[in-house]
């Protein structure tokens, strides 16, 4: 090859050479947050008298939400924020107050252009000669569970038909709050889950508060806890729907313990209702067709109606049959409740069989109930592994019908050397008590005491449990929530969060007290 042709192709070699030595690197990533290096006015300024302050980053910045992340406290006046490259300009219209402290908080409102780090940090000036250095420590739970409350908001507020709060705060994820920089002076506290973002208290927010105001001087003072609660809504009929050939399901908004009940202008007896819990309830009408249909709900002085229009197709909804057994479908108490879409009449039991699953020819006799739309089996044999449930058609009649197909089912029944029995004395409650057994977050089982005597749950489970313990004041036999209008707080809950293990036939003696410890 020529010399020159080498020389010509050696630039080009060289070109491809370089390309093949690795990618550019764009470094490491940035995980540092934006941080001002600049205020003007300087932060901690006395007899502040600007209308504005201008907060320089070490970087470029982008603002996340400023009308709701940006917020003065008092917050007397409403902040404006501007953005220029690498420089915050915060201004406000009003006037300041005399001789106040004043906290500007960036609750994760500032970011960096790239990465989009986020910080929190405060701002703090005084319009005065002294910046206020007072703080209270606050802890904020759910009054029904005792659960910690994140993001609530605090507030302090100068009386208790103040609307909005002087100094105000929000909880972390462990439920707790800092109220820094206050000033000596008395306060109301109110929480509450601000869920519009307006620092007002609205109707359906849950809320808690502090009967008597707090005084906020050089003393330190231990963390106040504030029970967070869901107000009561007026009482209100959510649901109004046929729910078989015979009868009709209404829901209710909250509680009703006795209520008088009307369809179609007709007040119904007991026959025809039935109570499934505190807000459902089982209508079974006197006429049965289609048309129009009007509830009316009373209960004390509250009152609501609910009308409904039907078709015939509506009312031609075949008989079925369901177990009212939800989870797990397991038998600890010896029976066990079918629920029907219809108002029974008859029950044929030459079409009802209940017989062991490992030996299909060996028939368990069996005793049975019946009312309204329910149907309930006992075995009085001893029955224990699974046992089998079959309805044949025909064997169970409504006024409106039969069971048209055939329905089985299967259950695990657990005999008493299966269970554990859980003993519980109280000590130092007031008044009637609600004793709740919980498991994941369920109610399992629950005893009333009215005079604090100790209490048994029997045919319990082998497993783990909780037990939750109301204070029931009213005794009316349910928790009651607060009502800060009025100034009642919620019925104390106490949580029992250490597990108590439950083995099979075994019975265990718990001692427990409001410390929500076991003695």
């Amino acid at each position: 090859m020529d010399f020159r042709y080498s020389l010509a192709f050696l630039p080009i070699m060289l070109l491809f050479s370089c390309a093949q030595v690795g990618q550019i690197s764009g470094g490491e990533k940035d995980i540092i947050a934006p941080e001002p290096v600049r205020t003007i006015p300087e932060n901690k300024t006395l007899f502040f008298s600007s209308q504005s302050i201008r907060l320089i980053f070490d970087e470029f910045i982008t603002l996340n939400n400023p009308q709701q992340n940006i917020f003065i406290v008092p917050s007397d006046t409403k902040l404006n924020a501007s953005l220029r490259k690498k420089e915050l300009i915060l201004s406000w219209n009003e006037e300041l107050k005399p001789n106040t402290t004043y906290v500007i908080y960036f609750n994760e409102a500032i970011k960096d252009v790239t990465e989009k780090n986020t910080r929190l940090f405060t701002y703090v000036f005084s319009t005065g000669m002294q910046i206020d250095t007072l703080q209270q420590e606050l802890l904020i739970r759910d009054a029904m569970n005792g659960q910690v409350v994140s993001g609530a908001t605090i507030g302090f507020f100068e009386s208790k038909d103040s609307v909005k709060p002087i100094y105000f705060s929000s909880s972390d994820a462990l439920g707790r709050a800092s109220m820094k920089y206050l000033k000596q002076g008395r306060y109301y506290l109110r929480a509450f889950k601000d869920e519009n973002k307006n620092l007002i208290t609205d109707e359906r927010e849950m809320i808690g508060f502090l009967n008597d105001s707090i005084e906020i001087d050089s003393v330190n003072k231990d963390t106040l806890i504030i029970q967070l609660f869901q107000p009561e809504a007026e009482q209100s009929i959510t649901n109004f729907e046929p729910q078989g050939p015979e009868s009709f399901l209404v829901s209710l908004s909250k509680a009703s313990l006795g209520p008088v009940i009307y369809l179609n202008d007709l007040a119904l007896d007991s026959t025809r209702i039935r109570k499934i819990d505190e807000t459902h309830f089982k209508l079974f009408p006197i006429q049965k067709a289609g048309g129009d249909y009007k509830v009316v709900f009373i209960d004390k002085n509250e009152r609501d109606s609910s009308s409904l229009r039907t078709s015939e197709k509506d009312w031609l909804i075949p008989l079925k049959l369901t177990p009212e057994l939800k989870n797990d479908k397991i038998i600890t108490a010896g029976s066990i409740s079918f629920l029907v879409n219809g108002l029974l009449n008859s029950v044929d039991t030459s079409k009802i069989a209940v017989y062991s699953e490992l030996d299909t020819a060996i028939r368990i006799n069996y005793d049975f109930y019946f009312a309204q739309d329910i149907l309930r089996i006992n075995p009085v044999e001893l029955a224990r592994g699974r046992i089998v449930f079959k309805f044949l058609p025909g064997a169970l009649v409504s006024k409106g019908g039969s069971l048209s197909e055939s329905f089985t089912e299967s259950f695990l029944f657990k005999s008493i050397e299966d269970l554990g029995v859980l003993h519980v004395s109280p000590n130092g409650f007031s008044g009637p008590l609600i004793l709740e057994l919980i498991k994941n977050k369920a109610v399992i089982a629950q005893i009333r005491s009215l005079t604090g005597d100790n209490l048994t749950f029997t045919n319990i489970l082998p497993g783990e449990y909780q037990l939750r313990v109301v204070e029931d004041e009213n005794g009316n036999g349910k928790w009651d929530t607060g009502n800060e209008r009025l100034g009642i707080q919620p019925e104390k809950v106490f949580l029992f969060s250490k597990p108590t293990k439950v083995r099979p036939n075994w019975e265990y003696d718990l001692k427990i007290n409001p410390s929500g410890n076991y003695e």
